[in-house]
């Protein structure tokens, strides 16, 4: 009966080691990739363009750079210009488009969307003069326009985004908020869904 109760103890006192060795490596390993995560933010400068479009509250247009892997391209030298939709405009999408990008499968496509919303220059709200057609990294054209103190972009398919928030200086270019999602057109998404 002294065996059977050493035994029981010494499986319980086992039981609660090994217990409380999981409970104090959780921890540790949640510690590790909360200091992971701070360690690359404390290496984004603040004045990047990914830092500069998360102190504006752009989370849909961040968490899709992301996801389409761009968060070094849009670091890295530039300039660019990048008219970044609002949450509202990513929300406006028809429903189930966002979620579509956001598949794994459909990568390819998110990037070309994303990069149709960047210019290959660094360009201020006052450098835009009536109506002028731009390149974009994406390789599409952009029709960006000013009148009435207002600057709008039209895309291939003829949609139309307001800047609804200007000129926010980044490190390697700027940041302009638009109201919409710009789509390159539509033989070159299918080409891409292909």
């Amino acid at each position: 009966m002294t065996t059977s109760r050493f035994f029981t103890f010494f499986c319980a006192l086992a039981l609660v080691a090994f217990v409380g060795c999981g409970d104090s490596e959780a921890p540790a390993e949640d510690d590790m990739m909360e200091e992971d995560g701070a360690m690359m933010d404390d290496t984004m400068a603040s004045d990047s363009p990914l830092m500069v479009a998360e102190g504006a509250g752009l989370t849909t247009f961040r968490a899709a750079v992301a996801h389409a892997g761009l968060d070094e391209t849009l670091s890295g030298e530039g300039p660019f210009t990048i008219f970044a939709p609002s949450d509202e405009a990513f929300q406006a999408l028809p429903e189930g488009t966002l979620e579509s990008l956001m598949e794994e499968g459909n990568r390819d496509m998110l990037v070309k969307i994303l990069t149709y919303h960047v210019l290959p220059t660094s360009a201020m709200s006052g450098d835009v003069s009536g109506e002028m057609a731009l390149a974009s990294v994406q390789g599409q054209e952009l029709t960006v326009m000013a009148a009435d103190g207002s600057v709008m972009i039209t895309d291939a398919m003829g949609n139309t985004a307001t800047v609804t928030s200007a000129d926010m200086a980044t490190s390697n270019g700027v940041i302009h908020v638009i109201d919409s999602v710009l789509m390159p057109a539509e033989e070159e998404m299918m080409e891409e869904g292909s």
